[in-house]
């Protein structure tokens, strides 16, 4: 061989050695990577029938010493990534914060929550809380709202040993992400776990049902329609499918299991379902849960709350208002269990002037999407905070009526229990400096923000209820009551 030639025949053999060391290295690969070739997304357990008393109801979630039926609060946590989790959390430390004394018992308005409603970002602070109490106001930030949880999604769905796992037709990217947040947060925590708490705040994660758009909630009174227990699923898979932003994440599947033929349908589905005049809403509600019931459906996939509610109080406000429902709270208002009935809404949704309208380049088609998915809920949202405070103010009204046609006729004033209401709704609108108004604005829609953006939340959040009237308002109101010695 000529010296000539020499060069190249070891640039060759140094190319061969390459192509052999990867081909060594892509074996290996298959070699880990083929046994979960055929992975599989964790099942939801079929039951033949879970008793009223059994399984994650608000039902089976006691008021503990320091919570009582009296004092009734609600809050509903919207969705938008790290920004809707941080901004509840920081309601979550301001409630913390408030002192009342009630029942000779010096406690917090955080005590005296009954239940968390949430979607999407708001999901994962509600579930953490749900979970571990008031340890989660010290350790919630570090453990999921400081770090970078886009980072993590990306590293996994770029991981080559989870390729043939998403190569599966029964598993994808949800599947992934629900792993990462059950590593990073929930540590396998099971709804069992979360029923084991065995006191309030009743947690609903919302998911939307894709077919019928209408809200999904993690809880067995939901799980009964599809005959499966919801005690052995994970909570951190319930939270994917609350926070599944379609096109960003794919839907989430659970199965839905042919009826045990002892099963008989709830009184209030059926009396929906002939109200369609009269009661449109029941009626698309009991069409939407009647559904799951005709064996037309053996699955069922799930997408971001926010698509059916983007603040989560729908549920809330229905079980307050309507019977026809898999779970009601009338009962509570009707015998006078709840003296003061509180619903705080923490709604992360940006406002103002968005950054496409000071470009000229036309939006691309994530930010058209998000205007199609968020939008119309969006400007939903706030119709149902005004429902709900319609729905009271008819109560009290009822109440006025009534008692007066009880003065005309001189008898005795009706024992209608009557209830003091107040609606408070946390917003980036209501921050009073129109610089910190419009840096919360800005921060974008994902599960990274910064840590002067986290910071910045938790504060707005503390400011806007500390400086609520309707706070400020009930807060005289328990402190002047004659109950609270």
């Amino acid at each position: 061989m000529s010296a000539d030639n020499e060069p190249a025949s070891r640039s060759s053999r140094a190319k061969w050695r390459w192509f052999a060391l990867a081909g060594v290295l892509a074996l290996l690969v298959f070699l880990v990577v083929a046994p979960v070739g055929c992975a599989h997304r964790p099942e939801n357990m079929r039951t033949t029938g879970i008793a009223p008393g059994d399984g994650y109801r608000f039902a089976n979630t006691p008021a503990q010493p320091n919570n009582s039926d009296d004092i009734f609060i609600i809050l509903a946590f919207s969705g938008g990534g790290t920004r809707a989790a941080a901004f509840s959390f920081g309601a979550l430390e301001t409630l913390d914060s408030l002192k009342i004394r009630w029942h000779g018992q010096d406690r917090t308005l955080l005590d005296e929550v009954d239940i968390i409603s949430s979607v999407s970002g708001g999901s994962f602070t509600a579930a953490y809380y749900g979970l571990h109490g008031k340890s989660a106001l010290t350790d919630f930030p570090d453990k999921f709202l400081y770090k970078n949880i886009t980072l993590g999604l990306g590293l996994s769905v770029l991981n080559p040993l989870n390729w043939p796992r998403l190569a599966s037709p029964d598993f994808s990217r949800i599947d992934l992400a629900a792993e990462l947040y059950d590593k990073e947060l929930f540590g396998g925590a099971t709804f069992r776990d979360l029923a084991a708490v065995h006191s309030r705040p009743f947690i609903v994660l919302n998911a939307t049902d894709m077919t019928y758009v209408s809200r999904f909630e993690f809880t067995q009174d939901q799980f009964d329609f599809l005959s499966s227990d919801l005690a052995s699923y994970p909570v951190a898979r319930g939270v994917a499918a609350s926070s599944a932003f379609p096109g960003l994440l794919t839907p989430l599947t659970v199965y839905n299991y042919q009826p045990a033929s002892t099963y008989r349908k709830p009184q209030w589905l059926a009396d929906a379902a002939t109200n369609r005049q009269s009661a449109p809403r029941e009626y698309a509600y009991s069409q939407a849960m009647g559904s799951y019931l005709g064996g037309d459906r053996p699955y069922v996939h799930l997408m971001d709350g926010g698509l059916a509610d983007n603040i989560g109080l729908r549920g809330p406000a229905y079980a307050l208002t309507s019977v026809q429902n898999p779970w009601n709270l009338v009962d509570y208002l009707n015998t006078g269990k709840i003296k003061y009935l509180v619903v705080i809404t923490v709604n992360a949704k940006p406002g103002g002037v968005a950054d496409i309208d000071r470009k000229e380049k036309t939006p691309g088609l994530l930010d058209a999407f998000s205007v199609v998915a968020n939008g119309p809920m969006g400007n939903y949202s706030s119709e149902t905070v005004q429902y709900l405070a319609d729905m009271m103010e008819a109560k009290r009204q009822n109440i006025v009526i009534a008692e007066k046609f009880a003065e005309l006729q001189k008898k005795p004033k009706p024992s209608i229990p009557k209830i003091n209401f107040y609606a408070v709704e946390l917003t980036f609108e209501d921050v009073p400096d129109k610089t910190e108004r419009d840096y919360l604005n800005g921060l974008a829609t994902s599960f990274n923000l910064p840590r002067e953006g986290i910071d910045h939340l938790r504060a707005a959040a503390r400011q806007l209820l500390q400086n609520s009237p309707e706070i400020k308002r009930l807060t005289a109101d328990l402190a002047s009551d004659g109950a609270a010695p």
